[in-house]
């Protein structure tokens, strides 16, 4: 098994990825597909610079068929973009003379999850939610901002990770309505599916856990949505692992509102394994 998942890649993305994986003659039997339950809301008709610039590592003339199929709204500059990877390079230069830390800080990071892990990517997170001691997210808003006292066990990077999910969980107001973004989320989602489907590879859903400050009965709502709205797309093999993290102590397992620490992920992925093999697939 492999990971090829992109952390804040758009479908397209993680179709063309899968498309390179398998040009390799890869033998992938079953795609383990971990589904964000808030994207059909948060879908857009322009193509973002970070979609832009992954979209330049695979074929291009792939890239632009997909563009097209997926019915974003493209014009020169955006083509461009693809074939020169310009926005790739500026984005690299940028980060490298404005954040000079956070680059060697991932560079050391990249260098040790190789030498240590057979994956390019493992949860080295041990810092939890927990640090903070907070009671909902307007409280850790105030306990996370900008130069407030970074609790032991704790750093910057942390502290900077929850203010910012916190923030953007409290501030951002989604429908829950089917409208134009989720139609075209659907037909992405179909596409993805589809091409995964003709190669004879099944698909597993995955509904991930859920931390004990967002709104369990707005996820649920989004849930029943995606089993209602896109029933005709998914797999018949969902699993809903919402949740699986204890509730007791519940901030001990998470490194920010939304992503799970090294101690959560360790209890995700056992009951994945778990749930997987229950299916006796």
């Amino acid at each position: 098994f492999q990971n090829i998942g992109i952390p804040g890649s758009e479908l397209i993305i993680q179709d063309l990825a899968l498309r390179k994986i398998l040009a390799n003659k890869n033998q992938i039997k079953y795609i383990i597909h971990v589904n964000e339950l808030h994207l059909p809301w948060v879908n857009r008709k322009k193509i973002i610079d970070s979609s832009l610039a992954m979209l330049g590592e695979f074929d291009r003339s792939v890239s632009v068929k997909r563009l097209r199929e997926d019915e974003y709204d493209v014009n020169w500059k955006d083509y461009s973009s693809i074939f020169i990877k310009w926005i790739s390079y500026r984005k690299d230069i940028g980060d490298l003379i404005l954040k000079p830390d956070k680059r060697w800080k991932e560079s050391r990071r990249f260098k040790k999850n190789n030498t240590e892990s057979p994956f390019a990517y493992t949860n080295i997170y041990t810092q939890s939610l927990s640090h903070f001691q907070f009671n909902d997210l307007s409280d850790c808003k105030i306990k996370t901002s900008p130069g407030s006292l970074i609790p032991e066990g704790s750093d910057r990077h942390h502290l900077d990770a929850v203010h910012k999910t916190c923030s953007l969980v409290s501030d951002t107001k989604l429908s829950l309505d089917r409208n134009e973004d989720t139609e075209l989320f659907k037909i992405r989602l179909k596409n993805l599916y589809s091409f995964i489907k003709s190669q004879n590879i099944k698909i597993i859903n995955i509904y991930p856990p859920v931390s004990s400050y967002l709104d369990h009965k707005d996820h649920q709502t989004r849930k029943e949505f995606w089993d209602k709205e896109f029933e005709d797309i998914l797999s018949n093999m969902k699993l809903d692992l919402t949740d699986v993290i204890p509730e007791k102590n519940n901030s001990d397992y998470y490194y920010d509102v939304i992503h799970l620490n090294q101690k959560g992920m360790q209890i995700f992925t056992d009951s994945l394994a778990k749930s997987i093999l229950e299916l006796k697939i």
